[in-house]
């Protein structure tokens, strides 16, 4: 379904400090999927929890029916500046193995999460077919 949002960089615009895309676009007859914010179920080092998270989310794209490629932007909150670089690491091992061109990203440092020793949530906007 990779047709579902096209993704590029600007020319002209600062080049991406990582791996990202300026601009997602959806495609016309395709429905958006707005998947809340994921969090990590265990308490542990920061990259567990990273990769807990990329599972949790790949796992709710298949239960809907779409890929990482299928997914425009994605949204990653830390509560430590010092951990963005790990975070950057972790995204950019991640998305080499499951989209060539990956969504469109903001990323956060915020004050806290649900729980003190959650480090790290996401959330995520994909697009399926329309019905």
């Amino acid at each position: 379904m990779t047709a579902a949002v096209e993704k590029f960089n600007v020319l002209g615009a600062p080049a991406p400090t990582a791996r990202f895309s300026h601009v997602a676009i959806v495609e016309p007859g395709y429905r958006m999927v707005h998947i809340g914010g994921q969090t990590p179920q265990m308490i542990g080092d920061f990259e567990g929890q990273v990769d807990l998270v990329l599972a949790n989310v790949t796992k709710v794209l298949d239960a809907v029916g779409a890929r990482w490629e299928d997914v425009a932007f994605v949204r990653g909150y830390l509560t430590r500046a010092e951990d963005f670089p790990r975070y950057v690491a972790a995204r950019e091992r991640f998305y080499s193995k499951v989209c060539d061109k990956p969504p469109a990203t903001t990323s956060l440092i915020v004050s806290g999460l649900y729980h003190p020793d959650c480090l790290f949530e996401m959330d995520v906007l994909a697009v399926v077919p329309a019905k």
